[in-house]
């Protein structure tokens, strides 16, 4: 409610909204509850985007979340997997300061994807990393 009065109608709110994820963990540890990641304030992975179209939209907040991250204290990221997208491949290589030559993009997503999809999981950083030297060199 807070969130929805600050962000939509511009009262001030007296909350450090920063602050309900932190809480929000505390009440879920205390309560032995779980809360979905995609749950909107509160969520982990409420900022955490790996479809291609979505992040090549990452520059500009606005277009792909309601409310800035800042506002709830949560982190932006980038993650890799089967529906990433070639933006994703660029701004994960450039996340992890790896060089990343236009011409092997393709193959590097290819297998990104192929990782996401049999294993059923996120491609972690280091497999990312993995591929990218496979590939290149």
């Amino acid at each position: 409610v807070a969130l929805a009065l600050q962000g939509l109608y511009h009262v001030p709110v007296e909350m450090d909204l920063t602050k309900a994820r932190d809480i929000s963990k505390l009440v879920q540890q205390a309560g032995q509850y779980t809360v979905e990641g995609w749950k909107p304030v509160v969520g982990e992975f409420l900022y955490t985007r790996e479809s291609g179209g979505v992040v090549s939209q990452f520059h500009v907040p606005d277009s792909i979340e309601p409310y800035s991250s800042e506002v709830v204290g949560a982190e932006r990221k980038i993650v890799l997997g089967k529906k990433s997208g070639l933006a994703s491949i660029d701004m994960k290589g450039k996340e992890l300061g790896l060089t990343i030559p236009e011409d092997k993009r393709g193959e590097i997503l290819a297998e990104v994807k192929d990782i996401g999809t049999s294993n059923k999981r996120l491609v972690t950083d280091d497999e990312f990393k993995g591929v990218v030297e496979r590939v290149v060199t």
